[in-house]
């Protein structure tokens, strides 16, 4: 036996490391049996209206523009919004021949988005599926179909999906951001920790029917909505065969802006996901450090960079990336990162977000 599991000193710093190992391992044996969706059987395709909130000029604005032009789905309409006619937003939009109205529903705190997602279900009441577009989504032509599907299902009242970030200059803070937000694809696989994505959701007009009123009071859409569906008893269909595509262009300042926003949202929705995140970031990081420290010891710690590897190989079959060095560099550095950002999103009051200030409550 090395003698370094006989010094006393050492030995009790070993037991919690080794029950934070033992944790995430149950706990990936878990998501791995928990995440399996039924396959469903496609039905009549519902009316669909797709609404896509406009504002200002995103990356690669007309290309996903025309991608979402030219969906293999026979019923469905389109239509964008904007809070005024001199949006650098509707030059795309008459460039590309996507109608467009003004966001003109009356709200007194909601978000730009959300209010621009009212104006359009309250101007085109009789469509029976409403489908939310980012302008900054490349979808695929089987997008539309993939993602309504589910909602012939009279167990379904969502569905969502959830994009890969590609970077768009090769710039280390976009691939930062391509691997940081793959935390939302395990969530979404996840079914007790699912939520619906504004940048691709669908949901049933009966869903917003009787809760327009909390929905047109909401800072984040898609937050609001993932609680609407739970209040109402109706369950989230995670559609990875919908899986669209974000072209991102970030440096570490946009970068840090966006995820301590998007880490912000995600607490304004869960009151102990600050402690769940500290717990789990915490455990990452010690075994990082510990991992990489103590192998020079014994190598049997290695075991404790199993977390790290299992998530570089997920992530290399999920993103399609092969830059292996900056995968293995970045998701070594993760941990560290989001415990900045909820260190961040705690303390935050307020988010911008398009020129716009919100208040978290």
């Amino acid at each position: 036996m090395p003698a370094i599991y006989t010094c006393p000193s050492f030995f009790p710093l070993t037991i919690p490391l080794w029950f934070i190992f033992t944790i995430w391992f149950a706990s990936l044996f878990i998501k791995f049996f928990g995440s399996k969706e039924p396959k469903i059987s496609k039905g009549p395709d519902p009316n669909a209206l797709v609404i896509i909130p406009c504002k200002g000029a995103d990356l690669m604005m007309g290309s996903n523009l025309e991608a979402a032009k030219h969906q293999k789905y026979r019923k469905y309409s389109m239509v964008a919004v904007v809070d005024s006619a001199d949006d650098p937003a509707v030059v795309h939009l008459k460039k590309h021949h996507i109608p467009y109205i003004l966001s003109t529903e009356a709200c007194s705190s909601c978000s730009g988005k959300v209010r621009a997602i009212a104006t359009a279900i309250s101007k085109y009441p009789k469509f029976d599926v409403y489908v939310i577009l980012d302008s900054d989504v490349r979808v695929g032509k089987d997008w539309l179909a993939e993602l309504v599907a589910p909602l012939s299902s009279s167990a379904y009242g969502m569905s969502t999906t959830y994009p890969i970030y590609k970077p768009y200059n090769g710039r280390f803070w976009e691939k930062v951001k391509m691997y940081w937000s793959t935390v939302g694809l395990s969530l979404l696989e996840y079914k007790k920790t699912r939520f619906g994505w504004g940048g691709s959701l669908a949901f049933e007009k009966s869903l917003i029917r009787h809760n327009m009123g909390k929905f047109k009071e909401a800072v984040s859409d898609d937050i609001t909505l993932t609680e609407i569906a739970k209040k109402e008893g109706a369950a989230i269909y995670y559609s990875k065969k919908a899986q669209p595509v974000v072209f991102c262009s970030e440096t570490r300042e946009t970068f840090f802006e966006w995820s301590n926003r998007q880490t912000a949202l995600s607490m304004l929705s869960n009151n102990n996901l600050f402690y769940y995140g500290l717990l789990k970031y915490v455990s990452e990081a010690l075994m990082v450090v510990f991992g990489i420290t103590l192998s020079f010891i014994d190598p049997i710690f290695m075991l404790l960079l199993l977390p790290t590897a299992t998530a570089v190989t997920k992530d290399y079959i999920r993103t399609g990336s092969r830059d292996i060095i900056s995968s293995i560099v970045i998701h070594l550095i993760l941990p560290f990162i989001f415990l900045s950002n909820f260190t961040s999103a705690r303390r935050m009051q307020t988010i911008t977000w398009r020129g716009k200030t919100y208040k978290l409550k």
